[in-house]
């Protein structure tokens, strides 16, 4: 039962009510586009139309998917995801990464196991997404759990990429600003996160689809970046394109905007107690094997497999004849080609593998990337020009399959993590889930430049290379002995109250559902957003 105020007036309504009222008030009958939840899947399945159609049928398609989605959660929502996930990710984040090697090593002049450590160090902010969820829900300013940290990030974004541009800083200082740039990022990030990962609950038929905006949306968001970004550095340098790219951060303050936000309410904790009712509630959830074995496994897959990209690039740019010798030009094109499968692999999952249980379609993306894997190992070793595969076409047709392969991989881990979070506490566990990945990837990035070190590859010594190559894909088989962590489901089934138990902890004194977690777009105790990375 409801505690009865103070004052004897009515009770207060039940939070968690409160938290879904943005669907209950969605009249999905009143738009003639759609039919009934029910009826529909969201999915981006074709229907019968009339042949005249089949020109434009893509566009058709889309525009009535988002058509559905933004009937069922509101258009600001959606509108909110493109603007996070395609610039503030999609050319943000894509871009400064893509530049960060060649900054690292045509203006700093490292080598590729220093390249390999200073590239993995702007992920830490993407390692600490539960930080910036506490930080955010606990500590309001003027008001605002939201927009204020939004607008304070991204001026901190604006500054990193222009110091970084305008002056040559040392390796330790370049370092802090580049983690300051994804700072500006991640805190953005992690608020939609949260909305996604309510809204996935709420109408689970809708998980797979809510997965497959913000990918899709990266995936075009990257598209744009990457069509320029080799150019840039060809042309500009890159300090020059790091210059560009200090105009992204401010256009974050859009999804602040789009984000309903109401004013931090007075009557409720905050702070430091806010924050220690927080972890006591998240510590609570992750006792439950059901989100602990799942979240285990995310790390896992990706901790186990060394990534050696920077060795690799290194070698795709060698100019002495050892390797291909891309120009940057064709390395943004290759950039673009990676993209378009990631689009592509979002697409096949969305279309044929959405219903499948998550173990199979983990067993099989883990089998493949391994096969893919080795294609890594003909280009190194020169193979593909004995049998008259010229190395531009090779490696177009490599990365392209590759990432969709990979895709296929991570979509599902997304829809996984989000259909994993109980109620109450959504936005936290989802970021914090989020960060084990991000930590996994870092975690192969590190191992990687052991490996690479160990066997001896430097930015003029590749002899070892193929070794390298070989390890690394051998290992993409190791996830697959975990596999019996991941529940044997699919999106749409019922996971049951993962964490959750017999009830909403509540504070004793107040009788405030504590439960609603950092940056929780419409679901926190005063109502707030939140994405994936």
């Amino acid at each position: 039962m409801e505690p009865a105020p103070p004052d004897g007036g009515e009770p207060k309504e039940d939070l968690t009510e409160q938290r879904f009222k943005l669907y209950e008030e969605t009249d999905i009958e009143s738009e003639p586009l759609v039919a009934r939840d029910e009826d529909i899947d969201g999915s981006l399945k074709a229907i019968r139309r009339p042949w005249w159609h089949l020109p434009i049928l893509p566009l058709l398609i889309l525009s009535e998917w988002l058509a559905r989605l933004s009937d069922a959660f509101g258009s600001r929502f959606v509108f909110a995801v493109i603007i996070v996930y395609g610039i503030s990710q999609g050319i943000g984040e894509m871009v400064g990464e893509f530049n960060s090697k060649y900054y690292w090593k045509d203006v700093m002049r490292v080598s590729p196991a220093e390249s390999q450590l200073y590239n993995s160090l702007p992920d830490l902010p993407w390692d600490i997404k539960p930080l910036w969820g506490l930080l955010t829900d606990s500590f309001p300013i003027a008001g605002s759990h939201t927009r204020s940290w939004i607008a304070i990030t991204s001026v901190l974004g604006v500054f990193c990429w222009g110091t970084v541009a305008a002056v040559r800083l040392p390796k330790g200082l370049a370092a802090i600003a580049l983690v300051g740039t994804n700072v500006a990022m991640a805190l953005p990030d992690v608020a939609t996160d949260a909305a996604v990962a309510m809204r996935s609950r709420a109408k689970p038929q809708f998980a797979a689809d809510l997965q497959s905006l913000t990918w899709g949306t990266l995936a075009v968001g990257s598209l744009i970046g990457m069509a320029f970004s080799g150019p840039a550095v060809h042309y500009l340098g890159s300090r020059g394109t790091f210059a560009l790219l200090s105009g992204a951060p401010a256009l974050t303050l859009l999804a602040a905007w789009a984000l309903p936000e109401p004013k931090a309410a007075t009557n409720q904790k905050g702070g430091f107690a806010r924050v220690w009712h927080s972890l006591r509630l998240f510590f609570g959830a992750m006792r439950d094997p059901r989100l602990w074995q799942p979240a285990l496994y995310i790390y896992l897959s990706q901790a186990l497999c060394p990534d050696i990209t920077e060795a690799k690039f290194y070698w795709l740019t060698d100019k002495t004849g050892t390797g291909p010798g891309f120009s940057e030009n064709f390395l943004g094109f290759l950039a673009t080609v990676g993209n378009l499968a990631m689009l592509a692999g979002v697409l096949a999952y969305n279309w044929y593998l959405k219903d499948q249980p998550f173990r199979r379609v983990f067993l099989w993306a883990q089998v493949t990337l391994v096969i893919t894997g080795m294609l890594d190992l003909i280009l190194v070793t020169r193979l593909n020009q004995r049998f008259g595969i010229p190395d531009h076409a090779f490696v177009v047709g490599d990365e392209a399959v590759q990432d969709a392969i990979d895709n296929l991989r991570m979509v599902p881990m997304q829809v996984l993590a989000a259909r994993l979070c109980p109620p109450g506490i959504e936005g936290t566990l989802f970021a914090f889930l989020m960060s084990l990945s991000n930590a996994g990837a870092n975690t192969a990035e590190l191992l990687g430049a052991g490996l690479i070190k160990v066997l001896g590859v430097t930015s003029t010594n590749f002899s070892n290379l193929w070794l390298a190559v070989t390890i690394r894909s051998l290992m993409k088989l190791l996830p697959i002995v975990f596999l019996f962590l991941v529940p044997d489901a699919s999106p749409t089934s019922d996971f049951g109250v993962v964490g959750g138990g017999k009830g909403i902890p509540r504070d004793s004194d107040s009788g405030v559902d504590l439960t609603v977690m950092p940056l929780s777009s419409e679901g926190r105790v005063d109502d707030r957003p939140r994405t994936p990375r």
